[in-house]
């Protein structure tokens, strides 16, 4: 039997895209019966935001938490793990501290960065790319980790490109969609007008171009509902007439937000996929969304989508604008959009993740 380790930059207390994907295929290797340890950094070394002395003080408050096993338990709450997965939540992130094993998964530039010279007994290396990093770092310093010895799995063909036109040789697992979780459950042609968005403060996500489109189409079209979700409490710069959803359930997700949604907007500066724009399609909602990356995956303009210039507001709204006014485009998006997004199933991309993993023939995830 082999031992997975999975190596996250960070204990999430609140639901993650990319978190999801990897713990959902920690379930499975667990179901299929490798013995699985994940481990979350509590505050990683080489990590830039940590260089000013308040989010030194930050993190030193945030491990004086967990001495108390407030701050990060050995569990996930958000999310349902195997039983039979281990957490180990490393307040000192050093070579010592991690399990010995066959395999070992950085998720991120900054667990890349530090296990690249651990021992063999910590087991063969793959790095697990999720996106375009250079928010926080620059080119060269995110380039370096992509030239590490270590297998490379992506979750695009767009990522793939990038790591291709630096010599990075890359197996692609595309993200996928859990069809348990999100379906269309209300009629399509009886949605009434409700554009639905994803409100984050990172600036990748593009959030400010976001509610600049949404004001405009709430100015033009007076009897539009708009739902937005995130992670964080209510945004002060929400207009009152917009519905929010803090921290939404999957079920509030699919039910109350993606099914009720005639258009999903995503207004992304940078994606490595794109998870929400596909869970809304999943749902029966039509896409609009800038050309951010790994959205090309299965945003295919005037087909599946409506592919707008990335903080182009005026694009955006016109396209918005296009699906509101245009029934037959609409839903002939929303129907070669559901056709498309059920390509990507869970079993489908844990077949080849899981290949990565045994060490099986390369040339069969092709």
């Amino acid at each position: 039997m082999k031992k997975i380790t999975i190596f996250f930059p960070a204990y999430r207390k609140v639901p993650s895209g990319g978190y999801k994907i990897l713990y959902q295929y920690a379930n499975l290797l667990a179901r299929d019966g490798y013995e699985v340890s994940l481990v979350h950094a509590l505050g990683m070394p080489n990590d830039p935001k940590q260089n000013t002395s308040v989010n030194r003080i930050k993190l030193m408050i945030k491990k004086s938490l967990n001495w108390l096993r407030v701050y990060a338990p050995n569990t996930v709450s958000w999310f349902p793990l195997d039983d039979r997965i281990k957490v180990i939540n490393l307040r000192e992130v050093i070579e010592k501290n991690f399990p010995e094993g066959d395999i070992l998964i950085a998720t991120a530039w900054q667990t890349a960065e530090l296990i690249k010279d651990f021992s063999v007994n910590k087991g063969e290396k793959i790095y697990f790319v999720q996106g375009m990093e250079n928010w926080e770092i620059d080119d060269a310093r995110l380039i370096d980790t992509w030239k590490s010895n270590m297998e490379k799995i992506v979750v695009s063909k767009w990522l793939q490109k990038q790591l291709l036109d630096q010599n990075v040789a890359s197996q692609v697992v595309p993200n996928f969609i859990n069809s348990n979780e999100f379906y269309v459950s209300n009629p399509i042609k009886e949605r009434k007008l409700v554009i639905s968005m994803l409100y984050h403060k990172v600036p990748w996500k593009g959030s400010d171009i976001g509610l600049q489109v949404i004001n405009k189409l709430m100015d033009d079209y007076p009897e539009i509902e708009i739902l937005v979700f995130g992670v964080a409490a209510r945004p002060n710069e929400l207009r009152e007439e917009i519905t929010y959803f803090e921290n939404p359930s999957v079920d509030d997700l699919r039910e109350k937000i993606y099914n009720k949604s005639m258009i999903y907007l995503m207004t992304s500066r940078s994606e490595g996929w794109g998870l929400t724009a596909t869970e809304a399609m999943a749902c029966g909602a039509a896409l609009v969304t800038t050309d951010s990356g790994g959205v090309s995956d299965f945003a295919i303009n005037n087909e599946t989508a409506l592919v707008a210039a990335i903080d182009d507001v005026t694009d955006l709204v016109n396209k918005a604008e296009a699906l509101i006014d245009d029934p037959a485009l609409r839903y002939k998006l929303i129907d070669n959009g559901l056709a498309v997004v059920k390509k990507f199933n869970i079993e489908y991309s844990y077949k080849k993740f899981e290949h990565v993993i045994a060490g099986l023939n390369r040339n069969e995830l092709s």
